[in-house]
């Protein structure tokens, strides 16, 4: 199933390419893990295989030689240190060390913290080269059925088991491009599995996006959860129709509805769908023409009052909003502090809207907490967000 993933095995061991019985055992177990599908990085080098696990951010596994590094202490240092690289991007990677005889059982408490995250350790000589590699395999398989995200793997399930096309779209998997010398060029530049994973919504094992099931749903909880949102609804159509979907689930015909004034064009398409009346909150600019935030004044009651007052569409409503939109980041990447505006619009509107199109990274970083969203936290008489 994962073999078009080509996720190598690296190798690091003195005697790798070594005519020794060692080396004899380390270059089977390789030739058993190429046969299930491996491929092999092999080195002998401990500052090489460093640098391998530090860059190579596509391992299943790390196989490392710890013969006798319990009582040397360089090479147990070149056993942690591998250990704490590859951990940085992949800290489920499994890490095995390789031994014969004597490993890391004298190696001092201080290095524990990092060996104890290797998965075990391999004796070369007490068990068959077969079942020492589906150690590895079984080892490697695992984490990579854990590292792909619900719909992810099963689109390379369902890619993998060769499922023939039935249903949108025409070339059917890519066969259709097969039949001319133009569609065979592009069936080479694009390679089979795109083409083969190039699908409808109409495939049951992948899951609906209508009614939010399988995998689909699978994928959205998980999104959810990782942006700290309630729910994640998926949208195909991009995040334009992100937009006026939100707009059609809160907004009707004639409700106020604050709208930054630098908002991107599906907004102003969702205000004549809806029919709202809109009341524009100004964003500063300094001398440089750079588009700075709005300021926290126009969120206020009375600034509110103030444009309501001057609207001839809106004179002598209450200033209360359905809700507002602010554009965050402003498009020349200045970000608010989410919280302080939704603190300052908490009696006024109902809905707040943050246009995060292009800020879906932030919450991935503790730098901008606070500053997007759904880093905000909850409160009961705070607007919905």
């Amino acid at each position: 199933m994962y073999k078009d993933l080509k996720f190598p095995v690296l190798i690091v061991h003195r005697d790798i390419k070594a005519d020794t019985v060692a080396g004899d055992r380390v270059r089977a177990i390789a030739q058993e893990l190429t046969q299930d599908g491996f491929s092999i990085l092999p080195t002998a080098s401990a500052a090489e295989g460093r640098i391998v696990a530090s860059t190579h951010h596509g391992l299943a596994c790390i196989l490392v030689a710890a013969e006798g590094a319990g009582e040397n202490s360089r090479l147990l240092q070149d056993m942690v240190e591998l250990i704490r690289v590859a951990r940085v991007r992949a800290p489920q990677l499994p890490i095995f060390a390789l031994g014969e005889q004597v490993t890391i059982e004298n190696a001092p408490a201080e290095a524990m913290a990092d060996l104890n995250h290797l998965r075990g350790i391999l004796y070369l000589y007490e068990d068959t080269v077969s079942f020492l590699a589906r150690q590895v395999a079984r080892a490697a398989h695992n984490y990579l059925d854990g590292l792909l995200p619900p719909f992810f793997k099963a689109l390379v399930q369902h890619t993998a088991q060769s499922n023939y096309s039935w249903h949108t779209p025409g070339h059917g998997g890519g066969v259709a491009y097969r039949k001319s010398p133009v569609g065979q060029a592009f069936h080479q530049f694009f390679g089979e599995n795109t083409l083969r994973s190039d699908l409808s919504v109409s495939v049951p094992e992948l899951g609906s996006l209508l009614d939010h099931t399988g995998p689909l749903a699978e994928a959205e909880a998980r999104a959810a959860r990782n942006f700290g949102a309630d729910h994640t609804f998926f949208v195909i159509n991009g995040t334009s129709t992100a937009n006026k979907i939100v707009w059609h689930s809160m907004v009707g015909r004639d409700d106020l509805v604050l709208v930054d004034r630098n908002c991107h064009k599906s907004i102003l398409h969702s205000i004549i769908m809806t029919g709202a009346i809109p009341l524009y909150l100004c964003p500063e600019r300094n001398e440089l023409g750079i588009i700075g935030p709005i300021p926290l004044s126009e969120f206020s009651k009375e600034s509110i009052q103030a444009k309501i007052d001057a609207s001839p569409l809106a004179r002598g409503r209450a200033p209360k909003v359905k809700l507002a939109v602010v554009t965050n980041s402003t498009y020349d990447g200045l970000c608010y502090n989410a919280e302080m505006v939704k603190q300052a619009l908490g009696d006024s509107v109902e809905v707040l809207h943050f246009d995060e199109a292009w800020y879906a990274y932030a919450a991935f970083h503790e730098f901008y907490a606070g500053r997007y969203g759904m880093g905000t936290q909850y409160d009961e008489h705070s607007p919905l967000v």
